[in-house]
């Protein structure tokens, strides 16, 4: 959609997150064929989130806490001992950050990043969290 616009092909582009789509701005042409013209959504975060009744039980406050592998476990959906982490779609640039990140904090022994078509992937995340069970997924708002 960077690219779009710098070519001339689309007028404008809402959905760009900074500083996580600054790269797409700068292949695209950056300042010289782009221009920003204001915040459509103040104060907006992404990250990393688990359900509120799961933290609240066991203390989770911080993401280097998934490197205790009981406290991993508590995610885990497929059996495998490690927690997954419902991520995002491959190219995307929170698929960088993640992957990042489980290296940056030392998680990759005990949280597998599971990705798919983040929008095929919530009605998982959904249905696990009004169903009481422990859920890990990356987020934005004002997506949630």
């Amino acid at each position: 959609a960077h690219i779009a616009v710098g070519n001339g092909d689309a007028d404008y582009y809402t959905p760009h997150w900074y500083p996580l789509h600054i790269a797409f701005a700068e292949k695209a042409g950056g300042d010289t064929k782009l221009r920003r013209v204001g915040t459509l959504v103040k104060n907006s975060i992404q990250g990393y989130s688990i359900d509120k009744a799961t933290a609240d039980k066991y203390g989770i406050k911080t993401i280097d806490q998934l490197k205790d592998p009981k406290i991993a476990r508590l995610f885990d959906v497929d059996g495998d001992g490690k927690a997954d982490l419902y991520g995002c779609d491959p190219g995307w640039g929170c698929e960088r950050i993640i992957e990042h990140n489980l290296d940056a904090y030392g998680l990759r022994d005990t949280v597998t990043h599971k990705q798919g078509e983040y929008f095929a992937l919530l009605p998982d995340v959904i249905q696990r969290i009004q169903s009481g069970s422990p859920t890990l997924y990356y987020s934005w708002t004002p997506n949630w």
